[in-house]
């Protein structure tokens, strides 16, 4: 079974007559579509596929690319794409079990967060946990890491994750502390005294 979407080829047809308007129709060889997200203000938008690859479309969805082909194995599949909330032109593809990834150009080049000596074996991305406002190069991620006791640890990074630095162990979640949302204690579990 393959998957098929059909979109407009333009959002308003050269006579302005939308009876007349052009759809293309494209099959792909998954069978579901886990999410589609465009970047802010543009034409282009990546997918994320039931198997675990990545597409990426630059004409509003007339044409399709792989932007990342998953092998297969768990260490090459996507779980989840997370567009970067500041920075329109930036998306992160996590891998659980294997090296995420990032680009910073509308998904023309993807390249790994954190370096080609990290222990992928031991260690995975649970999922980016805070977006700086004031400065879109700064985020913080949580991995997870099992070494030798199975933890969390957070990680910033000010250049946009071309290096990180090692925050603290132990954690559950980051905010910054201008963040607006800063919920990170479950509910009903703080008590005053």
């Amino acid at each position: 079974m393959t998957a098929v979407c059909a979109q407009p080829s333009s959002t308003t047809p050269p006579n302005g007559n939308e009876d007349d308007a052009e759809s293309t129709e494209t099959s792909f060889p998954f069978k579901l579509i886990v999410s589609f997200q465009f970047f802010a203000d543009s034409s282009t938008a990546l997918m994320l596929d039931n198997s675990g690859s990545v597409w990426l479309t630059r004409d509003e969805g007339k044409t399709w690319s792989y932007a990342y082909r998953s092998n297969g194995t768990s260490g090459s599949i996507v779980s989840e794409v997370k567009m970067h909330p500041y920075k329109s032109s930036c998306a992160i593809l996590i891998v659980p079990k294997g090296r995420s990834q990032i680009t910073s150009d509308y998904g023309s080049t993807f390249r790994p967060l954190f370096g080609p000596n990290e222990q992928v074996s031991t260690s995975y991305f649970v999922t980016p946990t805070a977006f700086k406002r004031t400065d879109p190069n700064t985020f913080i991620l949580v991995k997870y890491v099992c070494s030798p006791l199975c933890h969390s640890d957070a990680y910033i990074t000010t250049d946009l994750g071309v290096t990180f630095t090692k925050l603290t162990a132990y954690v559950r979640k980051c905010v910054f502390g201008q963040s607006a949302q800063a919920d990170i204690m479950p509910k009903g579990k703080l008590k005053n005294k």
